[in-house]
């Protein structure tokens, strides 16, 4: 038996993948420790696995600086504040996560792409690690434009200029938190990355999508592994959802996400008047930021469906698979549950990987996309009926469907991950029998 560990954020979004991928491997004899901060505690123990607290305060990633209000006027206020963040959330991983890893004494890490600074660590160390790309493949590709873009590739001149220009971007995001890195590198002997990608395992990298949903790539690593979706198969509560309360009329399932904000009221707001008239019934998940306030305290828009059905929390997994659409913010783990059951979406990305996925879902045909902040609700309504009335929608999707299920999952993702660690040799995709992005494309 082997003692693994999973450093990943504390957001739901990557721990349930990652987690999800920890329980496999807990069944099959291992141990697996979740290294995190205390919010990520209870979603651990749920989920079976041990925890141990990784001390930082995750609050302060969030504080606005004085650079990012000013750099809010002309539009890059969320890349200087994600700069800072990355930048004291590197400092904390080199300083503090080296001490938690020795007590541990681990065989072997999952570490999450978005937290390129645990592979130094891991390196330091010597402990095997494999990566897991719990959202979008964030790899910087000469074709393929980066997460946080909304655009379809192009191979045009000015296309892969625009892509050239985007990763620009990416690298001066990543700048300080690589020069930090490279200095804690350099005092261990260890060579220095020429950027935040050779972070990248050498042994596995995991991408929970699959290839047919991803855009074509340039440069396809030959350790680069889509296994689809990893948490697919994971245990839900229903909440106390009032099941009695569908009616038979199609469904449309909508959650905008758990982030505190008024914008995401704002959206939930707009998507129950989008409803009005529509011949289906909306089942809406405010989120967990009003866990404990009661939905009545929230300002819900009249008019609005007289049967919508609006919960703090619902069973996801279990209404998307009765969905006949469902409007997402274009979070990862929402679009591959979606995906999964071959239900199509109307995309309505807010930020982070968002704009990515919503590309993926409109060029893929598996959906349609808005605005997050801009759709009026007539224009939502508009999009909604154009899926609902159109069958090619569900059509596609059904078929991305059958790709997700053909990518392996989460049995072929701790197949590797064991092989990986183990032999601390690179497992290539011609080992296993999942076929390349360039082949699914072809």
């Amino acid at each position: 038996m082997a003692h693994y560990g999973i450093v990943a954020p504390e957001f739901a979004g990557h721990l349930l993948p990652a987690g999800s991928l920890g329980t496999e491997l807990v069944r099959r004899g291992h141990r697996v420790t979740v290294i995190a901060s205390d919010r990520s505690k209870q979603m651990a123990l749920d989920l079976g696995l041990s925890f141990a607290r990784f001390p930082v305060d995750v609050d302060r990633y969030r504080k606005n600086t004085l650079l990012s209000k000013l750099a809010d006027f002309v539009g890059a206020g969320s890349f200087v504040r994600y700069r800072t963040r990355l930048t004291i959330q590197g400092q904390d991983l080199l300083t503090r996560l080296p001490d938690t890893l020795r007590d541990l004494q681990l065989d072997g890490l999952i570490i999450d792409q978005i937290l390129p600074a645990a592979a130094a660590v891991a390196d330091q160390l010597d402990i095997p690690f494999v990566t897991l790309s719990a959202s979008l493949l964030n790899n910087e590709d000469r074709v393929s434009p980066p997460v946080y873009v909304g655009w379809t590739p192009s191979t045009t001149a000015r296309g892969l200029a625009k892509t050239r220009l985007a990763f620009a971007g990416r690298r001066w995001v990543h700048q300080p938190m690589v020069k930090l890195i490279n200095r804690h590198r350099r005092s261990h002997g260890l060579k220095p990355w020429r950027h935040v990608d050779d972070g990248n395992s050498v042994l596995a990298q995991l991408a929970q999508s699959c290839a047919a949903f991803d855009f074509a790539r340039s440069d396809v690593p030959a350790n680069l592994h889509y296994v689809g979706h990893l948490s697919a198969d994971r245990p839900q509560s229903d909440h106390g959802f009032p099941w009695d309360r569908l009616n038979g009329r199609p469904l449309i399932y909508a959650s905008v996400g758990t982030v505190v904000n008024d914008a995401n009221a704002a959206a939930i707001r707009t998507i129950l008047s989008a409803c009005v008239g529509v011949n289906a019934q909306l089942v809406i998940g405010l989120g967990a930021w009003i866990d404990g306030a009661g939905v009545g305290n929230m300002d819900l828009p009249d008019p609005r469906p007289e049967d919508a059905v609006i919960v703090g929390f619902a069973p996801q997994v279990q209404l998307i698979e009765r969905a006949a659409l469902v409007i997402t913010h274009a979070g990862m783990n929402t679009t591959n549950e979606a995906l999964g059951a071959g239900v199509p979406m109307v995309a309505l990305p807010r930020g982070d990987d968002q704009p990515g996925v919503a590309s993926r879902i409109r060029a893929s045909g598996v959906g349609v996309v808005g605005s997050f902040r801009k759709s009026t609700a007539g224009e939502l309504r508009g999009l909604i009926e154009t899926v609902l009335n159109d069958p090619g929608f569900r059509d596609r999707a059904r078929q991305m469907q059958t790709h997700m299920k053909a990518a392996g999952g989460v049995k072929l993702a701790a197949d590797i991950t064991e092989k990986a660690l183990s032999s601390r040799q690179p497992v290539l995709r011609e080992q296993t029998a999942l076929p390349s992005a360039v082949a699914q494309h072809s």
